[in-house]
């Protein structure tokens, strides 16, 4: 089933690693016959809906898994990920990238959209990037797309981030949003709906990411290398019923847009928006690429630099999308 959880808790079902073809279970199987994976979605963006509704479509079933699909907010969801307590999640980079240089074995497996659907909103009165000198910028957590991407912007406009700038963690897209719009903070990173929603209320656009002007796993399916080896040809049909879901969510936009609409709690025009452009911004082919995981590793080094001991390749494992066929 789907549901919602407001804390940190739960814990992944491990199926048994089986052998044999990877082929989908007939369409008599059972319950019971079914390999149980646990899958966590951090925020209930439109980009990280895909699993939710490759379960509400019944994907997962036709290839012989029976997924739990929860939304587990951040911080605790990443803790989860890495104790092995949640089998596979969407997520953003550079969780993966942040997670290898303590030492995790996650790594992406498959990377459905490459390019950051985010834009940098500020107050009204903000005229550019170079303006949020001596402000206040919001990230949702640390290590997240929202501090790398607030981070290379403000130096890409000649800003210190440690010195020219106060970073205050506001936990939640949707909570930094209603805080921006509040005055509480003077700007912050936001994906769809919700700079859409901050737009409706006056905030700015000082930067729009969207266009493929950044290389960036933005919405990629991680797991443990060592849970992949252990369950190889369930990872293989969970990745062929998302292979599927890409396709079927292309072909039923009304079924998505209800579904963003009861997830997101937006309106149906913000919610055909957030539709639309994932719809376009999905990858041709979902193998996880290197060059990615690269740009993250780069920003990382200028803060920590265990960051130079971990290598692209270290964090991409490709095999399963590969096997999938897409």
């Amino acid at each position: 089933g789907v549901i919602v959880l407001a804390a940190c808790s739960g814990g992944g079902n491990q199926p048994s690693s089986s052998g044999g073809g990877n082929q989908p279970s007939s369409s008599g199987a059972t319950s019971a016959a079914l390999a149980k994976v646990s899958v966590a979605i951090p925020i209930p963006i439109a980009a990280y809906l895909l699993p939710m509704y490759a379960q509400e479509k019944g994907l997962f079933a036709k290839y012989g898994i029976d997924a739990d699909v929860k939304v587990i907010p951040p911080p605790g969801v990443m803790s989860l990920m890495v104790a092995g307590r949640e089998d596979f999640g969407i997520f953003s980079g550079p969780t993966v990238e942040n997670a290898a240089i303590q030492g995790s074995d996650l790594v992406w497996i498959s990377t459905y959209i490459s390019e950051p659907l985010v834009s940098l909103m500020a107050r009204p009165q903000i005229t550019d990037i170079a303006a949020l000198k001596g402000k206040t910028i919001a990230i949702t957590t640390p290590g997240s797309l929202s501090e790398f991407m607030t981070r290379r912007l403000l130096r890409e406009n000649g800003l210190d981030p440690d010195r020219d700038v106060q970073i205050r963690v506001v936990a939640g897209q949707s909570a930094s949003r209603n805080a921006l719009i509040a005055g509480q903070v003077d700007a912050v990173i936001l994906g769809s709906p919700d700079d859409a929603l901050a737009a409706q209320n006056g905030m700015k656009v000082l930067k729009d990411l969207r266009g493929g002007a950044y290389t960036w796993p933005f919405a990629g399916m991680m797991t443990r290398k060592s849970y992949a080896e252990a369950n190889p040809e369930v990872t293989t049909n969970f990745l062929r019923a998302m292979n599927e879901a890409v396709d079927s969510w292309r072909s039923d936009p009304e079924g998505v847009q209800e579904l963003i609409i009861r997830t997101s709690k937006v309106d149906a025009a913000t919610a055909k928006q957030a539709y639309d452009e994932v719809s376009a911004a999905f990858n041709s082919s979902n193998i996880p690429d290197a060059k990615a995981s690269a740009v993250a590793l780069d920003e990382l080094k200028t803060r920590d630099p265990k960051a130079a001991n971990v290598r692209p390749e270290d964090v991409v494992l490709p095999t399963y999308a590969q096997q999938a066929g897409r």
